[in-house]
């Protein structure tokens, strides 16, 4: 399951996610306990692979130290697309505690969130640090890597701010924004959609155009695709199939395909996003 998947599950979170913080009063403590252990196995995997390039290739001239670059790219992409789904799953499973009056879960969550964004961080240090940074595109491989990167990036946190404003409808969660306010304009917006009776429709385009924004990529390296794999299984795990009626049908072995194959989770996600 390639990270850019995790950005339309993220999207599907949202969508239901108010209707979970409002009528789910207890989520499952073996998906919560499963979303961490997957989550902090690939965050010691971004760990071990940035340290192998910074030990490796970071002080090397070039060219020596082109391939160490491009090897480390796919797993930067991961760190920031990723961001997208444990921003929008900490924000739900948060409002959930507040809601019922519990703190188990959030801490919990809060804890990958943390962890995710001091792994971010250390990301954007070698995008920043790295002397093409600021190149034009076309001018080689590594010069459109990190061009790329810096799109992913901003992409990432502007379609996160819009996921994270549908839930500040309802909850307080708009600190999970990369930027708040960003959140509580959208918010405003889709308040007023919905005061005129269009807010349905709305939603409906903004998460189409999310959709087209991260297309599932029809090759390209994906270094933790079990990982995200079970990441996407623990969070689905937590919604009762019944949420879904608002967005349509849903099997009734639709966790037995989504534990089965990572292109079937994918795919689910999509048909869901459809509906």
């Amino acid at each position: 399951m390639h990270v850019r998947d995790t950005v339309q599950l993220a999207a599907l979170v949202a969508t239901c996610g108010r209707q979970i913080v409002r009528d789910c009063r207890q989520l499952s403590t073996t998906s919560l306990n499963d979303y961490y252990l997957a989550s902090k196995r690939r965050l010691g995997r971004w760990a071990r692979a940035v340290r192998g390039y910074e030990r490796q290739h970071q002080y090397r001239p070039a060219p020596a130290a082109q391939a160490g670059w491009l090897s480390l790219v796919p797993v930067l992409e991961e760190i920031l697309a990723g961001a997208a789904l444990v921003r929008v799953w900490t924000a739900v499973v948060t409002a959930h505690d507040r809601r019922h009056g519990q703190q188990d879960n959030e801490r919990l969550v809060q804890r990958v969130f943390l962890d995710h964004e001091a792994a971010r961080n250390r990301a954007m240090r070698h995008m920043l640090a790295h002397p093409l940074r600021t190149g034009p595109v076309g001018l080689g491989c590594e010069c459109s890597a990190v061009a790329g990167l810096e799109q992913c990036r901003r992409r990432t946190e502007r379609w996160t701010d819009l996921l994270i404003g549908f839930l500040v409808l309802e909850f307080d969660v708009a600190r999970f924004a990369f930027e708040p306010d960003r959140a509580r304009d959208f918010a405003r917006d889709m308040a007023h959609m919905e005061r005129v009776g269009a807010g349905d429709q709305a939603w409906s385009l903004t998460v189409e155009s999310l959709r087209a924004a991260f297309p599932r990529p029809t090759s390209g390296s994906c270094p933790n695709p079990d990982l995200n794999e079970q990441i996407a299984a623990s969070i689905l795990a937590c919604f009762a199939p019944e949420v879904f009626d608002s967005i349509g049908p849903l099997q009734s072995l639709w966790t037995v395909r989504l534990l089965a194959h990572a292109d079937d989770a994918a795919g689910m996600i999509d048909d869901l996003l459809r509906l």
